[in-house]
């Protein structure tokens, strides 16, 4: 099945709130998770990177990229980045911090 809808997001050392996240994506229903992506980009985090961030089961298709300098104020690097590599014929960018539900 084609990506219908990319969600785009750059992570940059907040460990808790991805983990809130996965939790978010992984309980998307199947039919919903089948038509979309998720596009991470890490920005370049020090101290906790994103792929260090345990994921649960049943996550919807999960393309995690990584910058490997820890560029001050890169975060239009990062989504451009996203952007860039996203598949989705529509591109939701957004930030960590906010959550996107099915209700």
């Amino acid at each position: 099945m084609p990506v219908k809808l990319s969600l785009c997001y750059k992570y940059y050392m907040n460990p808790m709130m991805l983990a809130h996240q996965y939790e978010i994506w992984s309980a998307y229903p199947e039919h919903l998770k089948a038509q979309m992506e998720i596009v991470l980009v890490d920005d370049g985090s020090a101290e906790v990177a994103a792929k260090d961030v345990p994921r649960p089961g049943g996550l919807p298709k999960l393309n995690l990229y990584r910058v490997t300098q820890d560029i001050m104020w890169n975060q239009n690097g990062a989504t451009n980045l996203a952007a860039f590599c996203a598949w989705g014929e529509w591109l939701l960018i957004t930030d960590m911090d906010h959550v996107v539900t099915t209700s």
